[in-house]
């Protein structure tokens, strides 16, 4: 537990955010999103909150995706769909 611990107290996750997004304008967004997203989980109780959460979460990696992606990533495959984020991701 004291490993988990202090690796966690490193963690910034603005630093993941624009590591990822290399200090764009869509930085600020996403991280204010997973901001509230994060409140979201220190107060949900139903399972519809966490249902909740997850579909925001979804919503945040889809905008990620649509935002890094290019064409070209694909090469001769066939072209992922807008909100497929697993596949452009690949």
């Amino acid at each position: 537990m004291e490993r988990m611990l202090s690796s966690y107290e490193k963690y910034n996750p603005e630093d993941f955010i624009h590591a990822v997004t290399l200090d764009t304008e869509i930085a600020s967004k996403l991280f204010r999103k997973l901001k509230s997203v994060a409140l979201l989980i220190d107060t949900a109780k139903e399972i519809e909150d966490f249902q909740s959460i997850g579909v925001q979460c979804r919503e945040i990696l889809i905008k990620l995706s649509n935002y890094i992606y290019t064409p070209s990533m694909a090469g001769v495959d066939e072209q992922p769909k807008k909100s497929d984020f697993k596949n452009k991701a690949k």
